[in-house]
Parts: structure tokens; sequence; C-alpha cells
């Protein structure tokens, strides 16, 4: 059983808490505002007309069927040309739940998330207002982003994806971060992404300084940037996190760009795609390694299992408390079971099967991996755990890698 509070003024408390992140005022300010149709509708012509700005409200009427269809952060074009015909001082573009937002300047050029962000970590750093001297950026962030904090002695701490945010600026006492899409987070002005504060944010800044949008825009050179995006199963991810050779075939990329560039890869924690990403001064180079790496490794993360025709099966998922959680580190834990299961699929026959299976042991959920491939030799059994053992017969040089890697598994689940 649950309990639902009724809050009728729940709009006007968030305005308040709001308004206390700006202290100077925006009259006389013209704004285009997109809604699209979602959560800003109720409360973003309040915010800013509060602090004397005038709005032109778009995509501000929302019925629930047409929320992100023809308006906000992806759908910019309409907003652009309304704030250059109409001389408006900015376009602001949130999305539906309103936890982001893109801006356009006066001359209908979008500031993505990274140019916002410039902005916002230029002036908190200029105001002795960064903990940590730290900012945590998005892995898709441009590398026009790195170097603007280099120039500016910041660091900034790489997250896989906008979710890892929060969690990173905890970690680290930090203070700011963003992603490329629009996704920040500013403490202490709120402890979540909100795309109403965001915009406001950067109106005050331009407001106290006396800049055009264009201004705070401009702070950040954009290097041409190519992604590609490879979709994969769960078992094509972890074979590109533990296959060597793709990695290295990442690392030798990036060689070719050397400082004036970089390329990264990196696997979608929520969704079955890898990201391949290439960033330098020459599109056309950064454009053919960004595609050449894409399809290499899209060819060599091919789903093993399906070639193979193994069947992988779940068991015991229904029985186990929900939710439960485990004392350990993400990352490493992870790793085991990319091993256990890799290993199972690589070196399993064809038409096997590969088993998962969950035991509730009380103080203790037991995993099991097992398959019906032709397993290891008694004699053999001793020595898995070592380095760089191999097994004479199916963990040959042949098949790729340096062993069966156990060592790194018993390492991780003994510390």
């Amino acid at each position: 059983p649950g309990r639902v509070l009724a809050r009728r003024s729940a709009a006007e408390d968030y305005v308040t808490h709001l308004l206390g992140a700006a202290d100077v005022s925006l009259q006389g300010m013209r704004l285009a505002v997109d809604c699209a149709d979602g959560a800003a509708a109720a409360t973003a012509e309040r915010l800013f007309t509060s602090l004397g700005a005038e709005c032109y409200m778009m995509n501000a009427e929302p019925d629930g069927s047409r929320i992100n269809r023809e308006g906000g952060p992806l759908h910019t074009e309409q907003l652009a040309d309304e704030v250059v015909r109409h001389k408006y001082f900015a376009g602001i573009a949130l999305d539906g739940d309103a936890d982001r937002c893109v801006l356009v300047d006066e001359k209908g050029n979008l500031l993505d998330g990274d140019k916002m962000l410039a902005a916002l970590i230029y002036d908190r750093k200029e105001k002795d207002d960064l903990p940590g001297g730290m900012v945590a950026v998005d892995a898709a962030s441009n590398m026009g982003l790195s170097r603007f904090c280099e120039s500016l002695g910041v660091s900034a701490v790489t997250v896989t994806e906008p979710a890892g945010i929060p969690a990173e600026l905890r970690r680290s006492g930090g203070a700011l971060g963003g992603s490329p899409g629009g996704h920040i987070l500013e403490i202490p002005y709120a402890t979540a992404f909100d795309g109403q504060l965001t915009a406001l944010r950067l109106l005050t800044l331009c407001r106290e300084r006396g800049w055009k949008l264009s201004r705070a825009g401009a702070l950040m050179e954009r290097f041409p940037q190519v992604t590609v995006s490879i979709r994969t199963g769960e078992e094509g991810k972890a074979r590109f996190m533990i296959d060597s050779r793709l990695q290295q075939a990442v690392r030798e990329a990036g060689e070719q760009l050397g400082h004036e560039g970089r390329v990264r890869a990196w696997v979608a924690d929520a969704e079955p795609l890898i990201f391949v990403s290439a960033e330098g001064r020459d599109f056309e180079e950064v454009n053919r390694l960004a595609v050449a790496l894409a399809k290499e490794i899209a060819e060599q993360a091919e789903m093993e299992a399906d070639r193979k025709e193994i069947r992988i099966s779940v068991k015991g998922t229904d029985n186990l408390p929900s939710p439960f959680w485990v004392l350990a580190d993400k990352h490493y834990i992870g790793q085991v079971f990319v091993n256990l299961i890799i290993n199972s699929i690589r070196y399993g026959k064809e038409g096997g099967q590969t088993r998962i299976r969950f035991r509730d042991m009380l103080d203790k959920i037991l995993i099991e991996v097992e398959d019906n491939g032709s397993g290891i030799a008694k004699e053999d059994l001793p020595r898995v755990f070592e380095r760089f053992y191999r097994t004479d017969k199916g963990r040959s040089r042949e098949q790729g890698g340096t062993g069966l890697g156990l060592a790194i598994v018993k390492h991780i689940v003994e510390a």
C-alpha cells in the first residue's frame, strides 16, 4: 500500500526555488520558449516572466499526445527561425520532461550541452566557485570541451553516460557536469538535471556580463566529430569489453590523429549499442577513421552465440528477493560475468547451451554459469587460474586471447 499526496502549490514552490538561482533581472529580455508540449508548459512562462523577460511560448499546450513530437531539443528548426525573424535574445528548447534543454542564440546558432557547460565552467571558474577544480562530462562530449577545460586548468572527468554524472560529482565532491544533449547538473542549485534551471543560469550569466548569447557560445571551439552507433547484443558488448584486439584497434586509430584528435569506443549501459567516436580538426580524416573502426568492431563483436547457434537461458530470477542489493564494484563484478559468459560461448560446441542460474542463499546470491561444451580435462583443472595458462584442446592460440582470464576473475572475487 502507498499514499498519494496532493500538493497544490508544487508548481509555485518549484518556480520560487529556481528564482533563487538568479540574482539579476531579465527585464527587457525577449525570449522564445519551446516546451515540447511537455512538463515545462506548467512553469516556464511563469519562471522567466517573473524576472521581467518577455516570452513567446511555443508547443506549450500539452494534452499528453504530442510530447517531443514537433518541438524540444531534437527539433529546433522552427525555434531558430522564430528567434532570427523576430530578433529574440534567445530561444530555449526544453524537452518533454524538462530535465534538459538546448539554446538558440540571436543568430540562430545552436548551443548544445557542451557549449552551455563551457560557459558555466568559465563563469564558475572566474568566480572561484568550482569545487575540486573539476567537472563531469559525458563520453560523447566534444574534444573541444576537454581542450577548453585544459586551458582553464579544470579537470574533465569522463563518465560513460549522462546518468553517471550525479554519482561522479558525489564521489569527487564536484559541483558541475553535463552532456552534449543538454543534461546539466549544477550543485548547489539542484540535485538532478533541470532544463529550466540550465536556461535560467545561462541567461543570468549573459545579463551579468553584458553578453549576447552568441558570445557565451563562442567560448568553446568545437572540433569536427563523427559518432557511429553499432547495434549488437549483450554478447557483442561483452566481447568488445574483453577482446584485447578490439581495444588495440581503438588505440591505433587514435594514434593516427595524434594530439590533434582522439578516438573512443564505449558500450551503452542501458541499450544494446557500442559507440565509436572520432574527433579532430580534419573532418575527412575523422569520418574515415570512425567508419572504418566501427566496421571492424561490428564484424569482430558480432554475436558468436548466433553463429554457433548456442542457446542462452537465464533461470532462478523469479525466486530472488526484489530488489536485492550486492556490495560490489559494478565495473569489476561485471568483468567477472562477462568473462565467464564469453568463455562459455567462445569454447562451447555448436548447437550447445549456456545456462545462467541464480540461487538465493539467504545472505548470499549464488550465480552459476554452466554450458554443455567439451569442458576441461581433469589434469588441467589445478592450473586454470594461472594467468596465461592454456589447455591443449579448446583454448588454442588460434581462437585469440592469451588464456582463460580466470586469474582476473579469481582476483576480483577474492578482493
